[in-house]
């Protein structure tokens, strides 16, 4: 990990850190798959989170790909599927 001083990370650095946008995080953090942010006040609206939060998150996701290079490729069909149907029920 980094040896840099904890520090607290608003929404902006955090959305830059990870590639996810503000309603994808919200949406992770109410899922329980990404830190919840920790209020900056009593009565403050202002949220944010600790670099090594975020940190061991990214860390985790980089474990977690280990065999991901390895892994085919899906590959989209380019065919729509109501052609494809459309085509079977004419040659049927």
């Amino acid at each position: 990990m980094n040896q840099q001083p904890r520090r607290l990370m608003r929404l902006p650095e955090v959305m830059h850190a990870v590639g996810y946008r503000r309603t994808a995080i919200y949406d992770k953090v109410k899922s329980r798959e990404f830190p919840a942010p920790i209020s900056l006040g009593a009565r403050a609206r202002a949220v944010a989170w600790t670099s090594d939060s975020i940190e061991a998150w990214i860390e985790s996701r980089v474990r977690g790909q280990g065999n991901a290079a390895k892994a085919p490729v899906p590959t989209r069909n380019k065919k729509k599927a109501a052609v494809v149907i459309e085509s079977e029920m004419v040659s049927a």
